[in-house]
Order: structure tokens, then C-alpha cells, then sequence
């Protein structure tokens, strides 16, 4: 242990250090006080040296839809009043919201932004300093501004119709896909045909009917087209800009001529072809002329010269004809002129077996009439009911093929014409058991030709008046066949043996050419009390074969004029001419005395019956007038005029 003296002399050497110290210190503030703290100047140089300044780090997204926002991260951000954003170098507004941090703010794409990529300017402006300056930005800092519609590409889908008709020399179509801008100003959409953009589009739904004019679905998935007017014509590559983003091609048709020129220019090229057959044929075939009724060329196509009928082989044969090339004419002329397609189109299956039954039914029955005989003429002058009657007969074979002919030509017409021309590429299939049919009804036609009896058929009749002598010239003229004047019947009753001499017409030619008996070729009809009205003016004979098969024919009698009284009243003739056998069918001409034609006025002759023609006419002066019956035969008097 310490001593007391050692003790007390340690605490004592420590209270005098701590003396020491405490009054240095003292002197020291005494004779400098410490120096007052100043706060910094704002606008220090020094200072904002000092002062860490604004720094973007990030950018996201880097592709945004116009009307979201636009992040940037950094730090250090001034107030959002002082953030000015650029595309391109171009003002597009401030900052929308800045954090309180200063670590982030947020940019609002503008709505009437245009699509595509920008590069991004930031200027700052920071504190008093009224000049803003540029911050730097990473250097993938670029903007891509895409549609409502959302980050896709712009893509065609289809187009409907994918063939335009011009409309008023105009086309219109609806393009189908996606990527399209439906919101945003005229420049975010382009059309593009064959790679040239047509500029003079309006966009929206507020533009001149007139004028072109294209609109975008809300969805941004249909553009609309109307009104584009175009020089050029056929199968076009369409392609679609948003932004500056480009859509691959896609074909669009627009069609040279309308909806109906295809149609219209087949039936024209028809008409053509048959006025050819017609100037070739005009002087050859000429005008048919039956009973003194006048065919033309188009009816003389479809006559039988053997009966003077119309023929059902040759009427299909050539309905067949006309329907086909109608046909073909349509789809060529459709894939050429509306869907731009110029190639040799091929004839559809089936068509060629419809046409070589159609002729080979033609030959054959033209083989039958020749080895069996013709059918019955039926009435003097063809009709349509000829098509499905023999001898003025409705036979079941005749009736089943010209429905099917008519039937088989219609349908297969209405399948060709209900094809859209945009659409059409080939002639309707025609179905194996369609083909089977027509056969079947051709050779049921055939066959009933070969099954039924030939009939009679009249080339004409010489009539004498000593009773009634009918000269009957023809073919398979039956000798035991009834006969019929106008409505009165002469057989098929008891009165035959009183009204026919001989109780039978005689054969005075016989008809070689067929097998069945009593036909003759020439048939002398003599009816031994006739009907006044029968040995006078135009009447008709049909001929019915014990078949029922019959033929009609007209005749007349020899025209004889007895007198011709002429009065002369103030330079007015006025001329009554009596005789036989005249008609109020007949006709009725004047002449000059040197077979001149009459120099007056047309004239005006009126009949009279019985057997009277009262002719007025002008100037008085001698002439010739003859009296022409239907039948060509005609009868002439001199008349003169007392002066």
C-alpha cells in the first residue's frame, strides 16, 4: 500500500495538469473566437458543381401504344414543368408526373402522335438557369409509337370480294386482317396497290361520298374501300402501311367490265354466230313456204322436209348446241374480261356425251324415216304441238323426251348463269345418271319411230267439181282411212259407202316405200253428194290412217271471174267483180291496160258475198284487175271505163 505522503503527492500532480490545460484553452478563445457557419448561394457555380445532377437510366417500354405513357428511371428529376420530351427533334410535350423521390417520371404519348420510331430527346430545365440542356439517354433510347390496335404488324387476311366490278367506273372492297390504326390520323394508313401508295384517300367515316374514301373499324381489323377510280385493270398485289410498317402483298382482282357484260357478250356472240349460218344459208336453204304460208330460216332449221314439221331430234340436237356454246362462251368470256385469267378453258365433263346423243338421235331418226316411213303430218302448217304428237297424235315417247330435252337444257343453263363471273372456274359436271336418262329417252323416241306406223303425209290436193273429185298427193296414204272436210266427217261411219264412190278412195299410185298394205302415194277421193260449201272458196281435208295418224292439207278450187261492171261517177271508179270461188282471204290488185302498176290511189275493195269483190279507187281510166287467193292462184279481167 501506498504511504499517505506518496498519495497525497500523485493527486496533487493531477489536479495541477488538468489546471494547466483548462487555461490554455481559455487564452486560446480569447484571442480568436471561432468562425460562424454561412449557408450556400443557390446560384453558386461552385456550388451546383457540388450538387449530383439529373441521370435517366432506363427507358420502358420502348414500343407503346399512343395515349399510354412512357417511363423513365434515373435520378435527381426536376419538378414534371421542367422535363421537356422530343421525337425527332420534335416538341411532343412535358413530363406527366414525376415521383417525389426524383427517381422517376412518366411521359403521356400525345393521341395525334403519327406511328413509328422516334428518337427521344429529354431537355431539362434546372433550377433558376432559364436555358434547359439536353440529358443524355441510353443509347438504345428509341420509341416506337404503334396503333390502338395494338404491336402486330399490319397483315391482309382476305378481301372480299376478292374480284371487284367497276361501279360507275369505281371499285369498292372490304380488306379483312389485323394491325390497322382505327383511331389515329390521315398519315397512319396507306394504300398500296403494286407498290405505288394512292394518295388522294380521305380517311373516316365524315368524307364525300364521290371521292375516295376508306374507313378502319373500331377493331382495326376491316378496312373499308369506296370509290377507287384506277386505269389499270386484272389481278393487282394490295398492300396495306401503318406507321411505317408495311403489310406482305395480297391479290385483289379488279374486273374490266360488270356484272352482266360476261352474259351479255355471249348471248351478242350467239346472235353472231347465228347470223352467219343465216347470210351462208340464206340463198341455199331460203324461205320455207307450206300452204302458201311463208317460214323463215330460223323456223326451216327445225322443220322435217319430209312431213313439213317440226322435228324433236333436230330441236334438241340443236337446243343442245346453242345451250353449250352458250355456256362455254360465259365462263371464257368470265375468266378472261372479270377475273383477268386468259386461257383456253376446257369443256366440262358429261357436256360431249350430251352432244354426240343429241346427234346421234338426230342420224338415226333421219334412218328410220327413210327406211320406214315418215310420221303424220297432222295439220297443214307445223306448230309446236308437233314436238310431242304424230299425225295430231300426243305420243308418251315423243312427250318424255322433249320434256327431258327441255328440262336437262334449262337446269344446266340456270347452274352456269347463277355462277358468280368472279367465282366461276369451270362448267357445271353433268351427273352420269343424267346422261343414263337421256339415253334412255332417246332411244325410247327411237324405238317408238320404230314401233308405230308410218303416216300420211299431203303434198297437194286437185279438186275437180263434177261431184267432188279430191286428188290426193302424198305419202302412206291408207286406203281404208276416214276423211274429214273442214268439220264434217266422210268416214269412220255409216255414210261411207253413200258418200264415197266406191265405198273407198282408189289408189291410183301406190306408196312402194313402206311395208304396210293399201298405202298409196296418190288417193283418188270422189264424194258423190257434197256439201255445197265444199265446192266453193278454201277449205280443208285431213286424211286419218286407221292408226289414228292424220295429215291436213287445203284446197281450192279454179278462180273464174264472169263479170267486171265498172261505173264512173266524177272521175270515182267504182268496179264489181262476180265470179267463183273467190274469198274474203283473197287479195285483190289493179293494173294499167299495159300491166303497169295502177297510178291512183290505193284501192279500197270490199267483199261481198257470195263470190263479190266491190273495188273503189281513182283516176277513171281502163285497167286490169286480178284476184289472188291464198293458195297463189289468180284469176285476171280487163275492165274499161267509158269516157
Amino acid at each position: 500500500m501506498w504511504s499517505a505522503p506518496v498519495y497525497v503527492l500523485r493527486y496533487g500532480f493531477c489536479v495541477l495538469v488538468m489546471c494547466l490545460a483548462l487555461g490554455g484553452a481559455f487564452a486560446s478563445l480569447a484571442a480568436d473566437p471561432p468562425a460562424q457557419s454561412v449557408p450556400p448561394k443557390p446560384n453558386d457555380p461552385a456550388t451546383q458543381a457540388a450538387t449530383p445532377g439529373p441521370q435517366i437510366d432506363r427507358m420502358e417500354p420502348t414500343a407503346v401504344a399512343r395515349g399510354n405513357g412512357v417511363t423513365f428511371t434515373g435520378q435527381n428529376f426536376p419538378t414534371k414543368d421542367n422535363i421537356t420530351i422530343y421525337f425527332n427533334n420534335e416538341l411532343k410535350g412535358q413530363a406527366s408526373w414525376v415521383s417525389e423521390d426524383k427517381k422517376t417520371f412518366i411521359f403521356a404519348v400525345p393521341s395525334n402522335v403519327n406511328l413509328g420510331t422516334y428518337t427521344v430527346r429529354i431537355d431539362i430545365k434546372q433550377g433558376d438557369n432559364p436555358v434547359p440542356f439536353a440529358i443524355k439517354l441510353p443509347e438504345d433510347a428509341r420509341l416506337t409509337i404503334y396503333s390502338e390496335a395494338g404491336n402486330i404488324p399490319p397483315k391482309i387476311s382476305s378481301i372480299s370480294p376478292l374480284i371487284s366490278y367497276p361501279e360507275k367506273k369505281v371499285y369498292g372492297f372490304d380488306i379483312f386482317g389485323e394491325g390497322f390504326s382505327p383511331k389515329g390520323p390521315p398519315t397512319d394508313n396507306g394504300l398500296l396497290i403494286e407498290n405505288q401508295e394512292i394518295r388522294d384517300i380521305c380517311w373516316g367515316a365524315g368524307c364525300d361520298e364521290n371521292k375516295l374514301r376508306a374507313i378502319v373499324s373500331e377493331d382495326g381489323r376491316q378496312l373499308t374501300v369506296k370509290g377507287l377510280s384506277t386505269n389499270q385493270d386484272g389481278i393487282m398485289n394490295v398492300r396495306l402501311r401503318v406507321g411505317d410498317r408495311y403489310s406482305p402483298p395480297f391479290p385483289l382482282t379488279l374486273s374490266r367490265v360488270g356484272r352482266s357484260t360476261p352474259m351479255f357478250y355471249s348471248l351478242l356472240i350467239v346472235a353472231a354466230l347465228f347470223g352467219i349460218i343465216f347470210v351462208l344459208t340464206r340463198k341455199g336453204i331460203g324461205v320455207s313456204e307450206i300452204a302458201g304460208k311463208r317460214f323463215g330460216i330460223l323456223t326451216s332449221l327445225f322443220l322435217d322436209p319430209e312431213t313439213d314439221t317440226y322435228s324433236l331430234s333436230r330441236f334438241q340436237f340443236f337446243l343442245w348446241t346453242a345451250v353449250a356454246i352458250l355456256a362455254y362462251l360465259y365462263l371464257m368470256l368470265s375468266r378472261s374480261l372479270v377475273q383477268g385469267k386468259l386461257e383456253f378453258v376446257d369443256v366440262p365433263e358429261g357436256l360431249p356425251a350430251i352432244i354426240l346423243i343429241s346427234a346421234s338421235t338426230t342420224v338415226l331418226a333421219l334412218g328410220v324415216n327413210n327406211s320406214k316411213g315418215p310420221k303424220g303430218a297432222g295439220e297443214i302448217h307445223p306448230s309446236l304441238a308437233d314436238f310431242i304428237s304424230v299425225g295430231g297424235m300426243v305420243v308418251p315417247e315423243r312427250f318424255q323426251f322433249f320434256v327431258w330435252t327441255l328440262l336437262g337444257a334449262i337446269v344446266f343453263l340456270f347452274l352456269v348463269m347463277l355462277n358468280d363471273p368472279r367465282t366461276i372456274s369451270d362448267l357445271p359436271k353433268v351427273p352420269s345418271g343424267f346422261l343414263e336418262l337421256m339415253g334412255i329417252s332417246s332411244l325410247g323416241y327411237l324405238g317408238g319411230k320404230l314401233a308405230r306406223k308410218p303416216g300420211p303425209v299431203i303434198d297437194e290436193i286437185s279438186p275437180k267439181i263434177s261431184s267432188l273429185e279430191l286428188t290426193i298427193r302424198g305419202r302412206v296414204l291408207s286406203q281404208d282411212a276416214g276423211f274429214q272436210i273442214g268439220n264434217d266427217q266422210i268416214g269412220n261411219d255409216t255414210l261411207i259407202a253413200d258418200n264415197i264412190e266406191g265405198g273407198k278412195p282408189k289408189i291410183s299410185e301406190p306408196d312402194t316405200q313402206t311395208s304396210e298394205p293399201n298405202m298409196a302415194k296418190v288417193l283418188v277421193l270422189t264424194i258423190k253428194n257434197p256439201k255445197p260449201e265444199w265446192l266453193q272458196g278454201n277449205n280443208r281435208l285431213t286424211i286419218i290412217n286407221p292408226d289414228g295418224q292424220k295429215a291436213t292439207w287445203a284446197y281450192t278450187f279454179p278462180l273464174t271471174i264472169d263479170s267486171a261492171d265498172v261505173q264512173n261517177v266524177n272521175g270515182q271508179l267504182t268496179i264489181t267483180v262476180k265470179g267463183k270461188n273467190f274469198g274474203q282471204d283473197s287479195q285483190v290488185t289493179l293494173q294499167t291496160e299495159d300491166g303497169k302498176p295502177w297510178p291512183g290511189d290505193q284501192p279500197k275493195a270490199t267483199f261481198t258475198a257470195p263470190d263479190t269483190w266491190v273495188i273503189n279507187t281513182s283516176p277513171a281510166q281502163s285497167g286490169i284487175v286480178t284476184i289472188t287467193n291464198p293458195d297463189k292462184k289468180s284469176v285476171s279481167t280487163p275492165f274499161k271505163v267509158s269516157v
